[in-house]
């Protein structure tokens, strides 16, 4: 199962907006979702997360996709504001991979344990008009040379910092 990680009603369902079906989960932060205002949130820092069982091994080759919609009143952010994770055990430092919203644009971090931001969009995230789609293709791996992300927005595939439409790194943390 899945855990929630968030104060009361940091997490719920909703029926409007969807992006297909008939409900979407919808995550609520405010300065005061710490672990000092609500137990279930496990750090000092704001959040609202489901964390999901552990899926992911090493030679496992998998597409992750995730659609988000950002409100009309969502902020322009002053530093980052993660929207989703790859994360697991060791637990320690930095997720292996994470999309975040920086001032109003996505990026993919690979953390500082790996090769920092290595994809910023080239246009803002639309806010209130419709729904950002992000697929990623992974290769799991602990060896640098094996794991590799792609990664697809809105069904178009983007470049990395490196100039590829493939960015080889070590996908999984060692332990």
């Amino acid at each position: 199962g899945w855990s929630n990680q968030s104060c009361p009603g940091g997490v719920t369902v909703v029926s409007s907006p969807t992006r297909t079906g008939s409900y979407a989960a919808k995550f609520t932060v405010s300065d005061t979702s710490t672990n000092a205002n609500c137990p279930a949130v496990p750090t000092d820092n704001p959040r609202a997360q489901l964390v999901g069982p552990d899926l992911f091994n090493p030679g496992d080759d998998r597409y992750i996709a995730f659609s988000t919609f950002f409100p009309a009143g969502f902020p322009t952010t002053t530093d980052w504001f993660q929207v989703a994770e790859v994360y697991g055990p060791p637990f320690g430092g930095s997720p292996s991979m994470g999309i975040d919203v920086v001032g109003n644009r996505l990026v993919l971090d690979t953390g500082e344990a790996h090769l920092g931001a290595v994809w910023t969009s080239s246009t803002d995230i639309a806010k209130g008009t419709s729904w950002e789609d992000i697929v990623l293709h992974v290769k799991f791996s602990t060896d640098p040379s094996v794991g590799f992300v792609e990664l697809w927005r809105n069904g178009v595939p983007q470049t990395f910092t490196n100039g590829s439409q493939r960015i080889y790194y070590d996908t999984l943390v060692h332990g």
